[in-house]
């Protein structure tokens, strides 16, 4: 070990004093610094190459960014353009479907115009037949007898306290004519001249008042009606009544004077 170690110290002895030999001497000193100078050059080069390339590599990683982001914008952008593409043929289809169904309606249209007008001529037609029908059925007395019944029909009815007086009264008279027949005249027409007797005279000029007017029983032009508010109550009935009590009358004694004294008002 010992040998070992003193060879190799010896050795490096012998390079150091070798460079000290190649130092004493100017031109390998200049060449010596010749190549400091060139080394010294590279690693600059080396660390400035070395620059660039971590440089190089900052601006791949940004373009690699890049291009991702831009990817992902691209990949929306064709989304969207599709679905916008999808949403515009939908419409075209749907507009093409309107346009269809805007035909359709327009002949049906049509033909519903030229049904109308089909139907107006049959009514025209129908008119004018019904007003012929309506020229003949005028002549036809059956025609006039339920033209008249429906006149009859329609007119308003009579209120309920002008019916209750029409019975009132009509009540009086069948009392008076059955008076008349069982032959009870006598207390009536007594009772009736007592009245007379009783009543104030009238003036000249005083009129009868209206309920002596709607409650009196006339007989003139052989026509005996009862009178309420101007409106007769019945004509040709009450007439052949009175006509026949009067026939009654005159056989069994009564005059007609005594029969036109009578108030069938009174109770």
């Amino acid at each position: 070990m010992s040998a070992a170690a003193g060879d190799a110290e010896d050795s490096s002895l012998q390079e150091v004093q070798t460079l000290r030999d190649s130092l004493s001497n100017d031109s390998a000193v200049a060449e010596l610094r010749n190549e400091l100078l060139s080394l010294h050059n590279r690693i600059d080069r080396l660390a400035s190459l070395e620059q660039f390339r971590s440089e190089g590599e900052r601006l791949q990683a940004s373009l690699e960014d890049i291009k991702t982001n831009w990817s992902a914008h691209y990949s929306a952008w064709r989304v969207s353009r599709d679905e916008q593409d999808s949403k515009l043929m939908s419409i075209e289809k749907r507009l093409n479907s309107l346009e269809s169904d805007s035909t359709a309606l327009a002949k049906r249209q049509t033909q519903l115009e030229q049904e109308l007008h089909q139907v107006r001529m049959q009514q025209a037609g129908l008119l004018a037949s019904m007003s012929v029908l309506e020229k003949h059925a005028a002549s036809c007395p059956q025609y006039q007898q339920q033209q008249l019944l429906q006149q009859v029909v329609e007119q308003p009815e009579p209120d309920d306290a002008v019916i209750d007086s029409l019975k009132s009264r009509l009540a009086r008279v069948e009392s008076f004519m059955q008076q008349q027949q069982s032959g009870g005249m006598t207390s009536t027409r007594h009772r009736h001249h007592r009245r007379r007797h009783q009543s104030p005279p009238s003036s000249p000029n005083s009129s009868p008042s209206p309920n002596e007017h709607s409650s009196s029983i006339s007989d003139t032009n052989n026509d005996t009606r009862l009178v309420e508010n101007g409106t007769d109550c019945y004509k040709y009935e009450c007439n052949r009544d009175c006509n026949r009590r009067r026939a009654s009358s005159t056989s069994s004694g009564w005059s007609e004077e005594s029969l036109h004294g009578l108030d069938y008002s009174s109770d």
